[in-house]
């Protein structure tokens, strides 16, 4: 028997219940073909909320009816509602036969009426069915006005956990080595899919660490940490650069590994056991040296192609280096800041505020090692490429964060996280 709101109000009609009924959204499941032009993004909650268009699509509340007709003749006093790809009909009520649609800028909402919330027996129009039919409607319709959106930059964020589910590790991708005759071509087409996957994750190679403490690593501060990168970064070379893409579609397919020229083994210093490492990965340093990138020439790309504009989320793993390394070459060739504050300083002006490492959120999933060792964890596999080359290692910790955010973040605020890198916060 269905329950009573008072003895003057009527059942809802099945039919009215289910057109204040919120509506789940048009798409199936996570791994179908999420279109990125329907989700708003936030970069501050690391979400993304659909937007105005999907909500209209999927019916959301309040109902935005996009087209209020007559339905039949001689006046049968139905109105069609037409909420998005499904159709309801309900009784009129303040909206007349004669009504014209919304003008622009207004939205027609239909929602129950003050009375049937509010009502009593003693209401205008009480007494429900003792007093011969409906004393008053179960709707009431309005006009509400919208402003116009704001005229701002566009919400280009990271992605949220939800759209990452397993996309990103079971697509095929490549590595796309860039020199210097191709440079501008790939950076052009790195340019051209950013504001679709606004999610970068970097990955650098250099020549090893020459330069050591005496103290132990778990007995270092932030302040020890850092001053041991500066001095390696400032007496190093870098000699990759890899970048992979993702976003609300899930992980691009492609990474870009940029070839830095301007290292040669035997004039820079180096460790001799990483040289010997990064060789038996493939990599040619007389190549590199002769047909590899200039640094001047990679900075002002890079400046160019909107990587450095600030609303990009960045990750990297363990990325104390990656981030020192390429802070480095845009600013220069510039020896890193003297302190750590200055440091962390420099990275937000050059990379916004929207700067995780995957290292330490999988200590927050209580995964330890380095990214081998978390991928092999995860059961996240390798999708191109060898280890210790850039582009590689990039797309790897692009997969491992897709599962850890779907897995581990499905309902926590990233942000939290923002701005720590393992060994210098």
């Amino acid at each position: 028997m269905q329950r009573e709101v008072g003895p003057q109000v009527q059942p809802m009609p099945p039919h009215a219940a289910a057109a204040v009924k919120k509506r789940g959204p048009p798409w199936p499941a996570a791994a179908g073909n999420w279109n990125p032009r329907l989700w708003d993004w936030d970069r501050r909650a690391l979400t993304a909320r659909p937007s105005a268009d999907a909500l209209r699509l999927a019916g959301g509340q309040p109902h935005q009816a996009t087209e209020v007709h007559r339905q039949g003749a001689g006046g049968s006093g139905a109105l069609k509602l037409q909420l998005g790809p499904r159709e309801c009909s309900a009784t009129p009520t303040d909206a007349s036969p004669t009504s014209s649609p919304p003008a622009s800028g207004q939205i027609l909402v239909v929602r129950p009426s003050k009375q049937v919330r509010s009502g009593s027996p003693g209401s205008v129009g009480g007494g429900g069915a003792a007093n011969g039919g409906a004393g008053y409607p179960m709707f009431q319709s309005e006009l509400i006005h919208v402003p116009p959106p704001p005229c701002s930059r566009p919400r280009y964020v990271m992605a949220p956990p939800l759209v990452f589910t397993s996309i990103g590790a079971s697509m095929n991708a490549a590595v796309r080595d860039v020199w210097a005759s191709n440079f501008d071509e790939e950076l052009s087409n790195l340019s051209a899919v950013l504001p679709r996957y606004p999610c970068v994750c970097l990955d650098t190679e250099f020549p090893g660490a020459v330069h050591d403490s005496d103290m132990p690593r778990y007995m270092r501060g932030p302040r020890e940490s850092y001053e041991l990168v500066k001095r390696n970064v400032d007496d190093l070379k870098l000699l990759q650069v890899g970048i992979a893409l993702s976003g609300p579609a899930g992980r691009f397919p492609i990474a870009w590994q940029f070839n830095i020229r301007g290292f040669d083994p035997a004039l820079h210093p180096h460790a001799p056991a990483s040289i010997a490492m990064l060789r038996e990965q493939g990599m040619d340093f007389a190549m590199l040296n002769e047909f590899g990138i200039d640094p001047e020439d990679f900075a002002a790309g890079f400046r160019r192609s909107g990587l450095a504009c600030g609303w990009l989320t960045w990750t990297a793993f363990s990325g104390s280096y990656d981030f020192g390394y390429l802070a480095k070459a845009l600013t220069g060739g510039q020896p890193l800041p003297d302190t750590l504050d200055g440091f962390l300083a420099l990275v937000r002006r050059l990379f916004g505020h929207s700067v995780f490492d995957v290292k330490h959120l999988a200590r927050c999933c209580a995964l330890r090692g380095g990214l081998e060792q978390v991928a092999t964890a995860l059961g996240v596999k390798r999708a191109a490429g060898r280890a210790h080359c850039a582009g590689s290692d990039s797309l790897l910790t692009t997969d491992v964060l897709l599962l850890m955010m779907d897995r581990f973040f499905r309902n926590v605020d990233v942000l939290a996280h923002a701005g720590t890198i393992v060994d210098l916060t």
